[in-house]
């Protein structure tokens, strides 16, 4: 089981739901610059996906923004120490800093992205 926590701010012109898919990519930082292609996947039926793989996040989330879960409503969110815990997870995701790209899309129409940098960090 690996444990992160997420505090930020999310912006929404668009719910979020099973009926779409988000493509996830990552770049590791290494030797004085961005290694990309680090992680790339596509996931179909998101909020099912976070379910699944780290179950008490969406609760935990919606109680933060005052929603009954998914599907999470347009609107301007702002996040304290939300935590994700990864249940499935069995290789700990290495220490260090990560640029990621999250790409909402409703078929092959893009509804949005989200760009952050990550750092993982020792407890």
């Amino acid at each position: 089981m690996s444990t992160y926590t997420f505090t930020g701010r999310v912006v929404t012109k668009t719910s979020f739901n099973d009926d779409q898919k988000i493509s996830l990519y990552a770049s590791v930082w290494g030797n004085g610059g961005w290694k990309e292609n680090f992680f790339n996947n596509t996931i179909s039926k998101p909020c099912t996906f976070i379910k699944n793989l780290a179950p008490g996040f969406i609760k935990e989330m919606a109680g933060q923004i005052h929603a009954k879960g998914c599907p999470i409503e347009p609107n301007e969110y702002h996040f304290t120490d939300l935590p994700l815990i990864f249940r499935n997870i069995t290789v700990p995701i290495p220490h260090g800093r990560y640029k990621t790209m999250v790409v909402l899309l409703e078929g092959d129409e893009k509804l949005g992205c989200a760009e952050a940098i990550v750092r993982i960090e020792p407890q």
